[in-house]
């Protein structure tokens, strides 16, 4: 379920931005160039040998792309809150509090 729609910002320039829920192979891998580019390149937060960044908790979560003329430029992934997810074990607590609000409220 992709939404698409123009985006005319000059009157000149005329923009084709996409949201959607990844459901390709070539989606997916565009959405894990794309964070291998942002959180191991750029960030320094993780490591990764290959093009792309992938972790366990991608397979409890549902990832979501904006597409800017056919390029992904954003990502996000949502997990059910009954899965597994990276805040459950990573931050050091710093989102804790607001984690289980989150997840509380969503049951």
């Amino acid at each position: 379920m992709n939404s698409m729609f123009d985006l005319d910002v000059s009157g000149n320039l005329s923009a084709s931005i996409e949201v959607g829920v990844v459901s390709s192979q070539e989606e997916a891998n565009a959405v894990h160039r794309l964070r291998k580019e942002v959180y191991v390149d750029e960030y320094g937060w993780v490591k990764s040998e290959t093009d792309f960044e992938y972790d366990e908790y991608d397979e409890n979560s549902t990832s979501i792309f904006t597409k800017y003329n056919g390029e992904v430029i954003g990502t996000i992934r949502v997990t059910e809150p009954e899965k597994r997810w990276m805040g459950d074990s990573s931050y050091d607590g710093a989102f804790l509090n607001e984690t289980l609000k989150i997840k509380k409220n969503c049951k």
